[in-house]
């Protein structure tokens, strides 16, 4: 990662955390969180591909029709998640393909 682009963050953030109005420890805090974030290599990138190695899995949350819901952490970030994983054979056999469709932004 090159120089200029970590302080082009640099300064996004500041500029950002200008606009609030925060205490210290809590400008502290959004700041490391923000920096993480806007250094993660999907930040602008739609491109980018997730996989489950992307996250820690936690306990399951729930389940539904097609699949299940864990609580997850992103690894380089530590943002905590839910995580939907579908069962494709079972949206398959139901034909719900734009339930899916839906699900998916």
């Amino acid at each position: 990662m090159s120089v200029a682009k970590i302080n082009r963050v640099k300064e996004k953030v500041e500029e950002q955390l200008n606009k609030l109005k925060l205490s210290g420890e809590v400008k502290s805090e959004m700041r490391t969180l923000m920096r993480k974030a806007m250094l993660h290599p999907c930040y602008g990138n739609p491109e980018y591909n997730w996989s489950l190695n992307d996250f820690e899995l936690g306990a399951r949350l729930g389940r539904g029709k097609f699949g299940r819901v864990y609580i997850a952490r992103e690894k380089y970030t530590g943002y905590v998640v839910a995580l939907k994983t579908l069962v494709k054979r079972n949206y398959t056999k139901a034909q719900a393909y734009l339930a899916i469709i839906d699900m998916v932004p």
